[in-house]
């Protein structure tokens, strides 16, 4: 009941976070050029701007991209190496110059930030903007297809058979592995929502090599998230959220036949609302790829409804078992 309550405050939340950050970040146009007269100094110089390689930018080429405001940490490269740390003010471009020369055998290269007329008018010099790297006007798309696996753990757990050692092998009714296909649409560079779709699957522990018990579930989930950026790009980032699990075709497959008064059977049970909290860390590269782990905390209530057979929960903790778990997640997804 208390995570049911965590969970509804959070979502109230992240609905309030996203009418306060629903605007995009304002992103602003960087052009870096060489217009060099001399023709010796045409080798092309890698651009990485925090970390991450931009273009190869030759002579009397410009290249240009988009970031938000913040501080540009750039750095090219050849034979030797320029840096230059610049604030990006919000709707304000920014020129930058990369002088390349030959002194006496020896090449200096540096950048330097160029107001917009003459930035304007030694470009009409260049040639067409380099090829390698397209515009983007936005650094991350919007959408997401992702692929997660996890595994989990159940906070309570049921005895169902003694074992010749006398040990109980128990069952819980949450955690166990999970495999999960989801959608995800960012409304902007703060808040977004996830579209889950999993399988779940719990099984009895310790393993028993006669006899098998398996909880079986589906689950398609809404989560609402509010993303906190851990880099100017936003690229690295930690997503908190909560939301809302619907369970179907949930059911329990006993097949214990081969013990003692064991038998074979399938219950079925009810098709309940359940409640989550989430936190991933997710990393996208350049191709728009990400990596993403993390932790989902589920909660839910079971309610027994049928038998094929003629067996059926003896106590309450088989006929309303509680499903808290607690996954670890790992996972893909590619951003379009």
């Amino acid at each position: 009941m208390k995570l049911k309550k965590i969970t509804l405050c959070l979502i109230l939340l992240f609905t309030i976070s996203n009418s306060l950050f629903s605007e995009q970040r304002s992103y602003c146009k960087i052009v870096i050029y060489r217009n060099n007269a001399s023709s010796e100094n045409g080798y092309p110089y890698k651009i990485l701007s925090n970390e991450t390689l931009l273009t190869e930018l030759q002579n009397r080429n410009y290249f240009t991209f988009y970031m938000p405001e913040g501080m540009l940490n750039l750095k090219a490269y050849y034979i030797v190496s320029a840096d230059l740390r610049v604030p990006i003010v919000k709707n304000k471009s920014c020129y930058i110059r990369l002088d390349v020369r030959t002194d006496h055998d020896k090449q200096q290269a540096k950048m330097v930030v160029v107001d917009s007329l003459t930035a304007t008018k030694e470009i009409l010099s260049c040639k067409t903007p380099n090829i390698h790297s397209p515009i983007k006007n936005k650094l991350i798309p919007s959408n997401k297809i992702g692929f997660s696996l996890g595994a989990g753990w159940n906070f309570d757990r049921v005895p169902l058979i003694v074992t010749t050692s006398n040990n109980d092998a128990s069952i819980g009714f949450g955690g166990g592995i999970n495999a999960m296909i989801s959608y995800t649409r960012e409304f902007s560079d703060y808040f977004g929502m996830d579209f889950d779709l999993s399988t779940q699957t719990s099984s009895i522990t310790p393993y028993l090599n006669n006899a098998t018990v398996n909880f079986n579930r589906g689950c398609l989930s809404i989560n609402p998230f509010f993303i906190i950026p851990l880099q100017t790009d936003n690229r690295k980032r930690i997503k908190l959220g909560a939301g809302l699990d619907y369970y179907f075709t949930t059911g329990m497959k006993f097949e214990t036949e081969k013990l003692k008064d064991g038998f074979n059977a399938e219950w079925t049970y009810n098709q309940p609302l359940g409640y989550n909290v989430t936190g991933m860390f997710e990393d996208i590269f350049r191709n728009n790829w990400s990596v993403h782990v993390g932790l989902k905390l589920c909660n839910v209530t079971y309610r027994f409804e049928s038998s094929n057979g003629y067996w059926f929960p003896s106590d309450e903790s088989l006929g309303h078992p509680n499903g808290l778990g607690l996954f670890f997640l790992a996972g893909v997804g590619y951003h379009f």
